[in-house]
Parts: C-alpha cells; structure tokens; sequence
C-alpha cells in the first residue's frame, strides 16, 4: 500500500499461488485488471483502489471463493462487476465491497455494483449501498417502499372489516332476545350518541365529521380528502428509497 508503484499490474502476478493478502492501493497503477487474478484461489484480501485502472472487472473474478474483502474505489472502472461470492456471509461489514458505483459518475452509465456494500462517487464521496432499517424489504419480500405502503394499507382495510364484523356479531349476540322495535329504538338512540362522540372527537369544521351525516355528497367529500391525501403522501414514500444511480436526486454521501 502507497509504495510509489507505477505502471501496469502484469498478469504473471497470477503465479503466486498461495497469495492471501494483495494490497496494491494507493498507488499510480495504470491499465486493466489482469483477469489472471481469478485464479488466486487463497486470496482473502484484494485493495485496487486509489490507482488509475481502467476497463471492466474481469469476470474471473467470479472464481475467488475464498475472498472476504475486495476494495476497488477511486479507479476508472466502467460496465458492471460481476457477482462475487464471499466465504463470510456473516462477516460482511460496510467496507467489504467498495466500488465506484455512485452518482456523479466519472462515465456517462455509472459502474453497476449489485452486490457493493458500499459506493462511491467520482468526488470522492461514499455511502453505504444497503435499504434501510426500518424495512429490510427484500427479505420480507417486497421490492420497494411502495409495494410494502400499498399491503400496509390493505391490511390496515381489513383489520377495521374484521373488526367491524365482530362487534356487528358479537352487538347481534347480545341483543338477540330484545324485540324489533326496541332494538329499533335502541340502535337511533346509539348512533345519535356516536354521532355526537365523533363530532366531538374530529371537530366539528372538520372534513371528517362529514362521516357521520347521511350524505351521499358530504360522504363524496370526505373519501376525496383521503384519496387526495394519500397521493400527496405517495412522493414522501417515494423518495424515502436511496438510489445511489439517481443524479436528480437530493441525496448526500456521508462517507469519505
């Protein structure tokens, strides 16, 4: 590491066979990546960054089993790393896989890195290149923020269905030896005093206490406002998704 070293890596670097650790970084390394080094198959630590290479990560790369760090930042690298296997799943930390696969992008398609753990811009700038915690979304199956928002709200539905059908069953249970007309009497007078507890609760200025009264209209205007209400929220959940490829978005790497 920051020996000085110019000039081109040689393929012949292949013939150290038992070669655990290769930290060239910090150098003036120049030219493509010898794909000879996929047959290293003991390397475990592989440092390129901060050199001048150039050309795509040779798909070679593939056959190192036993790598548990590969750092490649601050290179010219263009096209998309292929898929790297580490023997440590649960060693994998943020600074694992680094590559230049973030936004400005010193090429016109920024380096595709699926499996990076971590990205980093033509400014130098890095940020970790995982979903958020509040949702790890692919391991619960769903593909984006969105997809979970739309179930959450499908859910939310028909928890207040069931919730409604039991107390509608278990009101029915209990009054099931009253008479029509006294639960006739019984049931205005309940729904008069809702009506009071929920315009007393929502205010009465509010859209809501809209759903209290029997018009078809004031019912209209209550579901619009909700509808409305939603859509502005769906650009909030939108850009609540960190793309690391998006150069219009307000996003801000905090790593260096």
């Amino acid at each position: 590491r920051n020996n000085g070293l110019s000039g081109k890596l040689k393929k012949t670097v292949a013939g150290l066979r038992h070669l655990q650790r290769l930290d060239l970084s910090d150098n003036a390394i120049k030219g493509s990546i010898p794909p000879d080094i996929g047959s290293l198959s003991e390397l475990k630590y592989l440092r390129l960054s901060f050199n001048s290479f150039t050309g795509s990560v040779p798909t070679t790369f593939e056959e190192l089993k036993r790598l548990e760090s590969f750092q490649l930042q601050d290179n010219r690298i263009k096209g998309t790393i292929p898929n790297i296997t580490f023997s440590n799943d649960l060693a994998v930390g943020r600074s694992t896989f680094v590559a230049d696969c973030g936004v400005p992008s010193a090429f016109d398609i920024p380096l595709t890195c699926v499996g990076c753990t971590m990205c980093c811009n033509s400014e130098g700038n890095c940020y970790p290149n995982e979903q958020a915690k509040l949702v790890q979304i692919d391991t619960r199956g769903f593909e984006s923020y969105s997809s979970f928002i739309w179930v959450f709200f499908l859910c939310l539905f028909g928890l207040c269905c069931v919730l409604g059908l039991i107390s509608f069953a278990i009101d029915k249970f209990k009054n099931r030896h009253l008479t029509t007309s006294t639960l006739r009497r019984r049931s205005h007078s309940l729904m008069d005093l809702d009506d009071a507890r929920a315009i007393e609760t929502l205010g009465s200025d509010s859209v809501y206490a809209f759903f209290s009264s029997k018009s078809c209209l004031g019912w209209t205007i209550a579901l619009s406002m909700i509808a409305l209400q939603m859509w502005v929220l769906v650009p909030f959940v939108q850009a609540a998704e960190v793309d690391l490829h998006d150069e219009e978005s307000d996003f801000v790497y905090t790593w260096k």
